[in-house]
């Protein structure tokens, strides 16, 4: 699982998640030379990578690359575009849930490699702010976490708790891509 990041003096977060149903370096093959995000791994895995100026070629080169590449970006820009709104308008707690339910979908397990610190700074907010949130996501039942760990123990109950952005983004990505992953369950 990639995250896609924003950097500014003051700051930076997550705008967005990728994994296997997805890509990075869109910029380079929509015709940029510089990506306006950072991108690190979040969770260990395999990943494949490809010379930007390869799939440039195929891009230009075949149509059914070219709309994949599309349907993919679109995807990705609805995606953006939500976690922007998300993180104006919602709660820390909803923020959280919707994050889970989003790093959960793109790795598939009930268990989630990340401490707090890294997770506080996907989301924005500070280390004590982000625990309190969790705090209350534990005491609902809906996870455990432990330093490095967090486990999803009820999903029904974090899709409740988060904001109407992870169904849009969601359901948005089931539109565009059809039966791939990064959907929910």
């Amino acid at each position: 699982m990639l995250s896609l990041l924003c950097s500014a003096e003051d700051g930076t977060v997550e705008v967005a998640v990728t994994g296997s149903e997805g890509f990075v370096g869109t910029a380079g093959i929509l015709g940029g030379d510089l990506s306006p995000h950072q991108v690190i791994a979040q969770v260990p895995g395999e990943a494949t990578k490809i010379k930007a100026g390869a799939l440039k070629a195929e891009f230009q080169r075949n149509a059914v690359v070219q709309k994949i590449v599309l349907r993919y970006v679109s995807a990705l820009i609805a995606q953006v575009s939500q976690t922007a709104l998300c993180n104006r308008v919602h709660t820390v707690e909803q923020r959280l849930a919707r994050w889970l339910l989003v790093s959960q979908d793109r790795i598939e397990a009930k268990e989630l490699p990340l401490k707090h610190e890294f997770l506080a700074k996907m989301l924005a907010v500070n280390r004590s702010t982000l625990s309190l949130a969790a705090a209350t996501l534990r005491n609902a039942g809906l996870i455990h976490y432990t330093r490095a760990k967090i486990t999803v123990l009820n999903r029904e109950g974090l899709e409740q708790v988060s904001c109407c952005c992870y169904k849009i983004a969601r359901e948005h990505f089931r539109h565009i891509l059809g039966n791939g992953r990064a959907r929910g369950r």
